[in-house]
């Protein structure tokens, strides 16, 4: 996960949060695994592999 904005000046913001705050990243990293689909590589795996075998 990451912190998308369209200002340039926020994302550094909220950066340098991350760099200082502990607690921050800890949430950070927390959300992360939450959200993450786990098998993910896999599945880009599979589709790159499917699309060049011409199966798709």
């Amino acid at each position: 996960m990451s912190y998308a904005s369209k200002s340039v000046k926020k994302q550094v913001a909220y950066g340098m949060l991350l760099y200082r705050n502990e607690s921050a990243r800890t949430a950070m990293l927390q959300a992360q695994q939450e959200n993450a689909f786990p098998n993910v590589a896999e599945d880009i795996y599979q589709l790159i592999t499917t699309y060049d075998r011409g199966e798709l």
